[in-house]
């Protein structure tokens, strides 16, 4: 679902999550949709975030207590630029945007967004 398919587009791992819990019951066994969420979190490795800064990132690390916490890897600066020297927030830690708000991710994109591919920044 989140890789670019001859039928079908490719899709954020939030929708794709919200397909998946659309077909709980119906196409696959509720329990499995759940331990399924839970063992790969709602934002999966490699996964592009965008924060609440207008910076964007990848997920290089799930946190296992709080899902919706990970470490991210800024990729692009707020006005999508490339950081040269991307640097890494755990947003388990609570780090401060420049006004002082705590970082959060505000959404999940497509694969391909702003002609990123998360791989080269998480794989060896």
């Amino acid at each position: 679902m989140l890789r670019q398919r001859a039928y079908s587009s490719a899709v954020s791992s939030q929708q794709a999550l919200e397909q998946l819990m659309a077909m709980r019951d119906r196409k696959f066994r509720a329990p499995l949709v759940d331990q399924l969420i839970q063992c790969i979190g709602l934002y999966p490795i490699g996964t592009l975030v965008e924060l609440n800064s207008g910076e964007v990132g990848v997920v290089i690390q799930q946190n296992q207590v709080r899902r919706l916490k990970p470490r991210v890897m800024i990729v692009l600066g707020p006005d999508k630029s490339i950081e040269r020297r991307p640097r890494t927030l755990d947003l388990i830690m609570e780090p401060a945007t420049g006004t002082g708000a705590p970082y959060h991710i505000v959404r999940s994109l497509p694969m391909d967004a702003y002609g990123i591919n998360p791989a080269d920044f998480y794989l060896g």
